[in-house]
């Protein structure tokens, strides 16, 4: 343990000095109280080991209240050391089961690699930790399995949205053909029921444009989410049936033009094209919660209240760009209106060296048909 993390310090009159002094002895009242004093919780040792990786490498249930006190005292849990490994790392190379379990319950990232694209579970296997690995096995099925469960209630929640839409279009068109002229009020609610009908049409086809170009981005950027490959597939080719349904809807049924559902795909794929592409890495859309079915869901819907409003013009720097480069993207769904030849990548030629230099943010968007 020395060598790794080198020797246990002396004492020191400074805060850091004690804060790492503390944390490998195992003392965590005294942690909270330098806290209090203003230590930092991201305190790292004479060679760079954060106070959180020393309190991770102790096989002993001190280590856990260390741990609880740094994460309480705004310790970052994914914290790392001049190699890259961040506390897992420290608890899966010294047997460290207990710990590993607080880790991985406490959000540190399970994938994380260190300098040599090692994985903490690599290390537990290389050391002969059978329990560790198991551990951090059955830990990952545990998430995978809550994302399908959560995925199954979203797509069951979609399925009867549709439906209830479904069913209350099929009244409002019996009606609209049967009309009373003995009696205009009577003629009069069923417009006014259809024209809120046709509005939550609308808001219905700009949130499924909207999660289907939400999902589409993740993929293409390969941003970390709440969904495997296989049900990110899933959740793109759900949305574009949703989409192309309320489209045929609309037009049988309300008589509505191809440019008045163009309008509106258009306007909600860049709407959160936008969004997304303005955090300009993955880490900075992870931080702001991209990924999560619940970000996902929350974006579009704000997106969906506001059908019929234009995507605002002049984006942020560099987001123009990326909108003049991708051409008009998912305006396909109706043979397209608007931008520029719908569904093309763009001349690669003519994208400017300032977007040249962030390939991710410049990512065709993907056309609905």
């Amino acid at each position: 343990l020395a060598l790794v993390l080198g020797a246990i310090p002396a004492r020191a009159d400074t805060p850091a000095g004690e804060m790492v002094y503390r944390a490998s002895l195992g003392s965590a009242d005294d942690i909270r109280v330098l806290l209090k004093q203003g230590a930092s919780a991201n305190q790292t040792n004479n060679i760079g080991v954060p106070v959180l990786c020393l309190a991770a490498a102790r096989s002993d249930k001190e280590g856990i209240e260390v741990a609880k006190a740094l994460l309480a005292g705004g310790a970052d849990i994914n914290g790392t050391d001049k190699n890259g490994q961040t506390a897992l790392f420290y608890a899966a190379r010294n047997g460290n089961l207990p710990m590993v379990n607080f880790l991985l319950e406490h959000g540190i990232k399970y994938y994380a690699e260190d300098k040599d694209d090692t994985i903490a579970r690599t290390v537990a296997f290389d050391n002969g930790y059978t329990d560790i690995v198991k551990a951090m096995d059955d830990f990952v099925k545990a998430q995978t399995k809550k994302v399908e469960e959560d995925y199954k209630k979203a797509y069951a929640l979609i399925a009867e949205r549709k439906k209830q839409e479904q069913e209350k279009a099929e009244k409002l068109r019996k009606a609209a053909e049967t009309p009373s002229p003995a009696s205009p009020p009577v003629d009069k609610a069923v417009e006014a029921r259809k024209a809120e009908n046709m509005e939550r049409l609308a808001q219905g086809l700009s949130y499924h444009a909207c999660e289907f170009q939400y999902w589409y981005f993740l993929g293409a950027v390969k941003q970390e989410s709440e969904l495997s490959p296989d049900e990110l597939d899933i959740a793109v080719d759900t949305h574009k049936k949703q989409v192309e349904a309320i489209e045929k809807t609309l037009a049988d049924e309300y008589g509505k033009q191809p440019k008045f559902v163009a309008d509106i795909v258009n306007s909600a794929e860049k709407r959160i094209f936008n969004q997304l592409s303005g955090l300009d890495t993955n880490f900075s859309r992870h931080e702001k919660g991209v990924g999560k079915m619940d970000d996902a869901e929350s974006r579009c819907q704000h997106i969906a209240r506001d059908w019929n409003i234009d995507p605002v013009t002049i984006p942020t720097e560099g987001q123009g760009q990326v909108g003049n480069a991708i051409g008009g993207g998912i305006g396909g769904v109706t043979g397209g209106t608007g931008g520029g030849a719908i569904g093309s990548p763009g001349n690669p030629g003519s994208i400017p060296p300032a977007v040249r230099q962030h390939p991710q943010q410049i990512t065709p968007i993907k056309p609905l048909r």
